[in-house]
């Protein structure tokens, strides 16, 4: 399991997902078993908070924040590194979803699929703001900021829901 200070960006649980929900073929020595065992506990708190505080702000509160770093890419017309950033701050985002509804991530696959069918809580419209973000990138680059404030401020608006100040997530992992 991982701890709260192991954390990371995008994708944290996803072992843990895998363990959790393979299908055990061959297992001679028991270890996969014990393993997924272990796995079968109810997700941390601390942990929540520990993704929480790594990911959400680098959506966009601080300086190299993938917002950010979206906004160069565009004003350099590096459209492969826009798409690059954009799909590293939707792993993150995700994460964050995840960890709000005390999820494990499923990875890459799927993933709003995933959430729409497991997420108890989420953002309003999410399947549209996803798909809007995502078109804005292939189309109309003048509009990605507009969905990306968009799809952000509706993830900031389900953390104060859930208590938690977007501007004060890096203090959560503390």
């Amino acid at each position: 399991m991982l701890d709260k200070h192991q954390a990371c960006l995008g994708y944290s649980t996803c072992l843990w997902h895998t363990i959790l929900n393979s299908r055990i073929l061959f297992d001679n020595n028991g270890w996969l078993g014990e393993l997924q065992n272990k796995c079968s506990q109810p997700y941390p708190a601390e942990l929540r908070n520990a993704i929480i505080a790594k990911n959400h702000p680098v959506l966009r509160n601080v300086i190299p924040s993938y917002y950010s770093q979206i906004r160069k890419a565009i004003d350099r017309h590096d459209l492969i590194s826009v798409n690059h950033r954009i799909a590293a701050l939707l792993a993150s985002y995700f994460d964050v979803l995840f960890a709000i509804n005390y999820l494990t991530n499923a990875g890459e696959k799927k993933v709003l699929k995933y959430a729409l069918e497991k997420c108890s809580k989420m953002p309003e419209n999410l399947q549209t703001q996803i798909e809007d973000l995502l078109s804005s990138t292939a189309v109309e680059v003048d509009k990605l900021f507009h969905q990306l404030d968009i799809l952000l401020d509706a993830l900031d608006a389900l953390l104060v829901e859930e208590g938690i100040e977007p501007a004060q997530t890096m203090s959560l992992g503390e």
